[in-house]
């Protein structure tokens, strides 16, 4: 009985042992993690500035070809109307 109670606490020593080591590697897991979410973070407010003017730039892009296919369309209009009036 007392080699079973000393395998016992033997492995039970050994669990502890790994134990400890797994909350320190978990705490330690922990601090790397909020460590990368912080430098994410820190980048964050760039990224929305540089998809905001990218919107902005988009739309004026857009604007501009939109009005440039309206003169477009009337002149062309305008040339249909004088072959048809000849």
């Amino acid at each position: 009985m007392t080699d079973l109670k000393s395998t016992i606490n033997k492995e039970l020593a050994e669990l502890t042992q790994l134990r400890d080591e797994l909350r320190v590697k978990a705490h330690l897991a922990k601090a790397d993690a909020k460590d990368a979410m912080a430098r994410l973070e820190s980048r964050w407010p760039e990224l929305q500035r540089e998809l905001k003017a990218m919107e902005k730039t988009s739309a004026n892009i857009l604007e501009d070809a939109g009005k440039n296919i309206l003169a477009a369309a009337k002149d062309m209009r305008d040339e249909y109307q004088r072959l048809l009036k000849g």
